[in-house]
Order: structure tokens, then sequence, then C-alpha cells
């Protein structure tokens, strides 16, 4: 599963846009957007937990909740 390189991301803000959530489970703050305008944010597990977008795009694209 491809991870952020954490060395290359130590101590500096980075904008990911990814289509492939596994690239993204380990950020500090993940912000969902649909139409343009942010629908959740916050963790891996935070939006897990609150059962919304990411969390359906989780369960159909990785075939359930990953655990960090």
């Amino acid at each position: 599963m491809p991870m952020l390189n954490i060395k290359v991301s130590k101590d500096r803000t980075m904008l990911v846009v990814a289509h492939r959530l596994s690239t993204v489970i380990a950020c500090d703050e993940i912000i969902c957007l649909k139409d343009g305008q942010v629908q959740e944010r916050g963790t891996h597990s935070q939006l897990l937990a609150q059962r919304g977008i990411y969390s359906a795009l989780v369960e159909k694209q990785l075939g359930g909740a990953i655990e960090l």
C-alpha cells in the first residue's frame, strides 16, 4: 500500500490530491470534497467514525475500514 514518505513531508505542509485513498490514510488531515465544497474533514479514523462520504469511499475502494 503506497504511503507518503515521512522524511519528505516532515515539518512541511503538503497538499495531496488523491483518488487512491490508500495514499492519504496517514495524513494529519483529510479534506473530502463534493461538487467543489468541503463535505468532511479530519483524520482517517475520525472520518471512518462519521460513516459519511469518506467512509463510503473507503468501503468501495479498499473493501473495508483500514486501520493504521
